[in-house]
């Protein structure tokens, strides 16, 4: 029964969205600008990346795995609301 419960956990933690991890890594690498360089070759730039954002994920993954309970929750209620809208 532990290991069932063990391997229920592992399953939904892996399966997760990581809502604050993925938006602290888009905001620590910043909007991606294209433009074409003086010889004519596509270079791609971000202007407003912010490094310091990637100091934060060691915070940010314990706080996904905290908060997966309630977005798994969210996520079922949500899916089951979509169904009845067919």
């Amino acid at each position: 029964m532990k290991s069932i419960i063990s391997l229920f956990l592992l399953c939904l933690l892996l399966g997760g969205s990581g809502c604050m991890t993925a938006k602290t890594i888009q905001n620590a690498q910043g909007e991606a600008v294209s433009h074409k360089d003086k010889r004519g070759a596509d270079v791609e730039e971000h202007p407003n990346s912010k490094p310091g954002y990637y100091c934060l994920i060691p915070l940010t993954i314990p706080l996904d795995i905290v908060t997966s309970p309630i977005q798994l929750i969210v996520y079922l209620q949500l899916r089951s609301w979509g169904s009845g809208w067919n």
